[in-house]
């Protein structure tokens, strides 16, 4: 295996695989890891990102109602005694 391509787990994984007879369970297995790794990954990613989402929605639609009440109070006030 060309180690610049393939990590060190892989490598090893489908060694043992080849050597044990059974390259099949061993690329299985090794396909279960990777994906329960992309899955924490994702989960991480969105969990992390979910605060920074909802200030943000906020702030918008903060400044969407001072843009929109902004004129409102400002004509209250010239009409006020």
């Amino acid at each position: 295996f060309d180690s610049a391509l393939f990590d060190a787990r892989f490598r090893a994984v489908v060694e043992v695989g080849i050597e044990s007879g059974r390259p099949a369970e061993a690329l299985g297995s090794l396909s279960r890891m990777y994906e329960r790794e992309a899955e924490s990954g994702a989960k991480i990613a969105t969990e992390l990102l979910q605060p920074i989402l909802i200030v943000a929605i906020g702030i918008g639609i903060g400044a969407l109602l001072m843009i929109l009440f902004g004129p409102v109070y400002e004509a209250a006030e010239t009409f006020a005694p």
